[in-house]
């Protein structure tokens, strides 16, 4: 497996879109797809980021040898955040959905209520 690959892995272990890393990275998104294809090389500046910002174990990014994040407590709990950053944005989302749905809800209800008595008054007026 190349790094690239194993860059790649990353990004997806923190539940990040190519465009998220990249802002991350502090690059271009098209940069950032181009080093994840293996177009071209990763940078000593994108290098330092991950190992300064996400404390991934070069050596392991490199080789595949050891571990995936260098032995500092803050790598987990920074994947901590970004998967709960990640998923309060996504319960945000669906709590939102669930009021547009509730209302559509109401409506529906509002309008087999109204049908019911047309109904039954359409009865009543031919009985």
């Amino acid at each position: 497996m190349k790094e690239y690959h194993r860059l790649k892995e990353i990004r997806k272990s923190l539940n990040l879109s190519q465009k998220e890393f990249a802002e991350k990275l502090n690059i271009q998104q098209g940069s950032y797809g181009d080093i994840e294809r293996g177009k071209v090389g990763i940078s000593s500046s994108v290098l330092k980021i991950l190992i300064t910002k996400f404390y991934i174990n070069p050596i392991w990014l490199y080789t595949g040898e050891g571990k995936l994040y260098l032995p500092d407590k803050r790598s987990e709990d920074l994947k901590i955040n970004y998967l709960k950053q990640k998923y309060e944005e996504e319960i945000s989302v669906l709590q939102k959905n669930i009021k547009s749905y509730k209302k559509t809800i109401t409506i529906q209800q509002k309008y087999i209520t109204l049908l019911k008595r047309k109904k039954s008054n359409f009865q009543f007026m031919y009985n």
